[in-house]
Protein backbone atom coordinates (compact mmCIF):
# COMPACT_ATOMS: atom_id res chain seq x y z
CA UNK A 1 0.00 0.00 0.00
CA UNK A 2 1.39 3.39 -0.73
CA UNK A 3 -0.27 6.30 1.65
CA UNK A 4 0.27 10.10 1.71
CA UNK A 5 -0.09 11.55 4.93
CA UNK A 6 -1.42 15.29 6.00
CA UNK A 7 1.48 16.35 5.61
CA UNK A 8 2.38 15.22 2.11
CA UNK A 9 4.92 12.43 3.42
CA UNK A 10 4.90 9.37 1.41
CA UNK A 11 4.92 5.58 2.17
CA UNK A 12 5.08 2.49 1.24
CA UNK A 13 3.82 -0.15 3.59
CA UNK A 14 4.30 1.90 6.35
CA UNK A 15 8.08 2.89 5.48
CA UNK A 16 8.74 6.37 5.00
CA UNK A 17 9.73 7.42 1.41
CA UNK A 18 11.14 10.17 0.08
CA UNK A 19 9.39 12.09 -2.78
CA UNK A 20 12.77 11.95 -5.18
CA UNK A 21 13.19 8.09 -4.47
CA UNK A 22 9.53 7.20 -5.11
CA UNK A 23 9.95 6.24 -9.10
CA UNK A 24 12.88 3.92 -7.83
CA UNK A 25 11.29 2.44 -5.19
CA UNK A 26 7.35 1.82 -7.55
CA UNK A 27 9.69 0.74 -10.25
CA UNK A 28 12.00 -1.96 -7.61
CA UNK A 29 8.09 -3.88 -6.46
CA UNK A 30 6.98 -4.33 -10.62
CA UNK A 31 10.20 -5.42 -11.29
CA UNK A 32 9.69 -7.95 -8.11
CA UNK A 33 6.81 -8.76 -9.93
CA UNK A 34 5.07 -7.28 -13.03
CA UNK A 35 1.53 -8.24 -11.73
CA UNK A 36 1.75 -5.92 -8.60
CA UNK A 37 -1.25 -4.17 -7.42
CA UNK A 38 -1.16 -0.71 -5.49
CA UNK A 39 -3.74 0.75 -3.20
CA UNK A 40 -3.27 4.22 -2.52
CA UNK A 41 -4.34 6.14 0.37
CA UNK A 42 -4.48 9.72 1.05
CA UNK A 43 -5.13 11.78 3.83
CA UNK A 44 -8.09 14.24 3.16
CA UNK A 45 -5.95 17.17 4.05
CA UNK A 46 -3.68 16.14 1.32
CA UNK A 47 -2.52 18.09 -1.21
CA UNK A 48 -4.10 16.98 -4.62
CA UNK A 49 -0.77 17.98 -6.63
CA UNK A 50 1.31 15.42 -4.17
CA UNK A 51 -1.63 12.53 -5.15
CA UNK A 52 -1.16 13.81 -8.79
CA UNK A 53 2.75 13.33 -8.54
CA UNK A 54 1.83 9.90 -6.63
CA UNK A 55 -0.37 8.07 -9.57
CA UNK A 56 1.93 9.57 -11.88
CA UNK A 57 4.80 7.65 -10.33
CA UNK A 58 2.93 4.71 -10.20
CA UNK A 59 2.02 4.58 -13.97
CA UNK A 60 5.65 5.87 -15.06
CA UNK A 61 6.29 2.44 -13.18
CA UNK A 62 4.35 0.80 -15.34
CA UNK A 63 2.11 -0.59 -12.46
CA UNK A 64 -1.24 -1.09 -14.37
CA UNK A 65 -3.41 -2.33 -11.30
CA UNK A 66 -4.40 0.39 -8.78
CA UNK A 67 -6.98 0.99 -6.49
CA UNK A 68 -7.49 4.19 -4.57
CA UNK A 69 -8.71 3.72 -1.03
CA UNK A 70 -11.63 6.63 0.01
CA UNK A 71 -13.40 6.86 3.15
CA UNK A 72 -17.00 8.30 3.65
CA UNK A 73 -17.00 11.92 5.71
Amino acid sequence: MVSVDASGGVFIDSQAVAMEQLPDALQALHDQDPDVAVSLRADQATRYGRVAQVLADVQKAGISRLSVITESP
